[in-house]
């Protein structure tokens, strides 16, 4: 199968037609979540009512292939805070085990420290020693124990697209934030683009370009070819965030990048992007800076 890219997210994330994007997602019918984390929908779909309707839909298709079984579509109507709409899948299905998980449902979870919740935490544990983390990870959500959900997805399933899912949709902004910067970024840090998209949904907006001006050695070329062009992109049309456009070369960006990261930044984007740079008119109508003069500058500020 075939997944999208960190760099494609990135764009996507930023793309001013974001409405024509979502509106391809949704005319594709019948799809699981394996489906739409290949799309990487949970990283660069901005509005999270419509993030939450992608996953909604993903579930109706689960509950639907998965024969009508209550069990198969339980953790993503979890996600999505449609508990009423479980406790109704299972008290119409006839299995036994789902008249047992009815019993349990039927309780009151509205108080993350209450005794019903504590149960279904103590479930999540069991279901981790069992290694069912899938199931772990419902029951957390169940539980209103969202960090535990997010630990799992990250330490155990390695899935950076269930975790922000998680995080976009069920944490309140500062936990968000929080379950971002220290659990989420040290998984994915190792690739510039996704760290971008992190420390972008953590609110870190400034502090997210960083990534991208100091590429690390192991980015495949096709990444780091990318990478140019992309703040060149950024800087150009900038992003507008609470009435201000942010462009790659804001102070607050410049003060985040060391000179050495803009001259990897300048490599990394290839020839092309050096022409640019020495290309560049100076207001005075002095001659072009240099190369070297525009990397000890900051480098970003030019592209």
């Amino acid at each position: 199968e075939y997944a999208l890219r960190g760099e494609h997210l990135a764009f996507a994330l930023h793309s001013t037609g974001q409405a024509a994007l979502v509106g391809e997602l949704k005319r594709v019918s019948g799809y699981n979540w394996e489906w739409l984390k290949a799309t990487g929908a949970s990283f660069w779909v901005k509005k999270r009512e419509v993030l939450r309707e992608l996953v909604e839909a993903g579930g109706k298709n689960a509950f639907v292939q998965g024969g009508r079984d209550p069990n198969k579509c339980f953790l993503w109507y979890m996600i999505c805070g449609k508990l009423q709409v479980v406790k109704l899948l299972f008290r119409t299905d006839e299995r036994e085990s789902s008249k047992k998980m009815l019993g349990l449902l039927e309780r009151d979870f509205s108080d993350p420290k209450g005794k019903a919740n504590q149960v279904a935490k103590a479930v999540a544990v069991n279901f981790m020693s069992r290694g069912r983390f899938i199931n772990a990870v419902a029951f957390f959500c169940l539980a209103k124990n969202y960090k535990g959900a997010v630990q799992v997805a990250a330490n155990h399933l390695k899935d950076p697209h269930l975790f922000m899912v998680i995080c976009r949709l069920l944490m309140d902004e500062d936990e968000r934030k929080q379950s971002l910067l220290e659990i989420l970024l040290p998984l994915v840090e190792t690739n510039p683009w996704y760290a971008h998209l992190t420390l972008w949904h953590a609110g870190a907006l400034s502090r997210s370009l960083a990534p991208l001006a100091s590429p690390p050695d192991s980015l495949d070329p096709f990444s780091a070819a990318v990478l140019g062009p992309f703040l060149r992109l950024f800087n150009n049309s900038g992003i507008m965030v609470d009435g201000k456009i942010l462009r790659a070369s804001d102070a607050e960006v410049r003060r985040a990048t060391r000179a050495s990261a803009a001259a990897a930044l300048l490599c990394g984007a290839g020839a092309g992007a050096v022409a640019e740079a020495k290309a560049l008119e100076r207001k005075d109508g002095k001659p072009a800076p240099s190369a070297d003069e525009v990397i000890s500058a900051g480098a970003v500020q030019a592209l």
